[in-house]
């Protein structure tokens, strides 16, 4: 399944016409309350973004599959790769547009039904270890604990005016 509605869209129809490719389904923009569906039926998420002027930032999707145990691969041009890949862990970072890369670390994951399954309980754990609700939390508040006492001690410029 390829999910979304980007420009790129219709050149990889028509290439799989081309290549006569027959287990490729493009599903097109996911809404929020069907997305988890699609994310537990699949067996591995990948996002290969490539870098175009700047590097993908924190896509959620990579910790959203991760959070169902879902094995994960991504580019090095996805901003959140060094945060909750663990390479060989949990899943694989490659080289951004190296073909070679992705078609080894999709294939190791697709013969490889333990490894499939051994990986996605690293995802889920990782996710529940760091990337939950109580986290975020926490880590806001510490954010702000830190931004007023940098302005009480004036290392700060108001822009509030």
């Amino acid at each position: 399944m390829i999910a979304g509605d980007g420009p790129e869209r219709h050149n990889l129809e028509n290439l799989c016409k081309e290549l006569k490719v027959k287990n490729v389904v493009f599903i097109g923009a996911v809404s929020e309350d069907v997305k988890p569906g699609y994310f537990l039926a699949a067996d591995i998420y990948v996002y290969p973004s490539i870098t175009l002027e700047l590097p993908e930032e924190w896509p959620l999707g990579v910790v959203e599959a991760m959070s169902v145990g879902k094995p994960v691969i991504v580019t090095t041009a996805v901003g959140s790769a060094p945060d909750v890949v663990q390479h060989g862990v949990n899943g694989y970072i490659i080289p951004e547009k190296d073909v070679d890369a992705s078609y080894n670390a999709l294939k190791s994951l697709v013969l490889d039904k333990d490894l499939r399954e051994k990986m996605g309980l690293a995802s889920k754990k990782i996710v529940e270890n760091a990337y939950t609700y109580e986290h975020a939390v926490k880590g806001l508040a510490e954010a702000i604990i830190i931004a007023l006492r940098n302005k009480i001690k004036g290392k700060t410029k108001d822009y509030m005016g």
